[in-house]
């Protein structure tokens, strides 16, 4: 995992805040944002059945493939919430500004 500074508690805060627990879904958005990051990375490593994230950068998105996110929603080519059922299997996304919980 890269190190983020103060980036990790801010990130553990909003997955708390959203009720985050092993097994849940997580869209954090913004891939190329250093909490958006952090939320992803540490919800994987949590546990999290999906963890997602996006980007309105293609290169960005092609970026965080290449590094392993293979959840990440390219909304350069799709939908937010197109990719968020195309990815969860056709479960929606209630968002909050704590967080973002799928209905799964």
């Amino acid at each position: 995992m890269r190190r983020y500074s103060g980036r990790v508690p801010h990130a553990q805060v909003a997955l708390t805040l959203a009720g985050f627990r092993a097994g849940k879904t997580v869209l954090a958005p913004a891939i190329g944002g250093s909490i958006g990051n952090a939320v992803t990375q540490l919800a994987r490593a949590l546990g999290a059945k999906h963890a997602m994230s996006s980007t309105t950068n293609h290169a960005k998105a092609e970026q965080a493939k290449a590094l392993g996110f293979n959840e990440v929603i390219d909304t350069y080519l799709e939908k937010l919430g197109d990719g968020v059922r195309r990815i969860t299997g056709g479960y929606g996304a209630d968002m909050s500004s704590t967080g973002s919980v799928v209905k799964s």
